[in-house]
């Protein structure tokens, strides 16, 4: 299920109206994605957030459901190197649900993330520690 151009100009229309969406924050962005704030929650870009909005239709239709976002996955553990604590290493999906009774972890991506070195090596290690495939929208 997609949201039409018109319902998603209809829907931001409305936020802005509302007062709910705060200007996205000053400077030039990497990948020129333009970061919506909705409600004091923020997305990291319009895309993410059109998808949150038809992950919540499709929960409120039965579709989905146990629909969470920005959930964390360790994929090293912290450590001490040369002396100094480093932090682990974490990969954020963007949403996950169960849908048809399996949990499916889903990150939005532009074709120019999704050739992002880092992001690669995430996406991989998430398939060989935690054997889960990233849906990528």
């Amino acid at each position: 299920m997609r949201m039409s151009e018109e319902e998603y100009k209809n829907l931001m229309a409305k936020n802005i109206a509302a007062g709910n969406i705060e200007a996205p924050p000053p400077g030039k962005l990497r990948y020129r994605n333009q970061p919506v704030i909705v409600d004091g929650v923020r997305y990291a870009s319009k895309k993410q957030y059109d998808r949150w909005c038809q992950l919540k239709m499709l929960e409120k239709a039965g579709k989905v459901s146990n629909l969470r976002r920005e959930v964390p996955f360790v994929l090293a553990p912290a450590v001490t190197l040369n002396g100094r604590k480093k932090p682990a290493l974490k990969y954020y999906a963007d949403a996950v649900y169960i849908e048809n009774g399996k949990e499916v972890v889903e990150d939005t991506k532009s074709a120019i993330t999704r050739k992002d070195p880092v992001y690669r090596i995430k996406i991989h290690l998430m398939a060989s520690v935690h054997q889960i495939a990233v849906l990528e929208t």
